[in-house]
């Protein structure tokens, strides 16, 4: 589980979207660490990768 991010968009594509973290939580813990790319087929979300830029680590979630 994790806590909502709010993010902004980067780059938007006919076929992808990609948003990059921006802001901290009440911490002081950057966004800025996460990243989230959307890809679509025919506007429909096809699969989403969660970027965690600190770690080094992408998941890839499938439809």
């Amino acid at each position: 589980m994790m806590a909502p991010k709010q993010m902004k968009a980067v780059q938007q594509e006919n076929n992808k979207v990609i948003l990059r973290g921006y802001g901290s939580d009440a911490t002081g813990v950057p966004f800025a660490s996460y990243g989230l790319t959307i890809h679509l087929t025919d506007g429909v979300v096809d699969k989403c990768i969660l970027h965690m830029h600190d770690r080094g680590v992408d998941i890839e979630y499938l439809k």
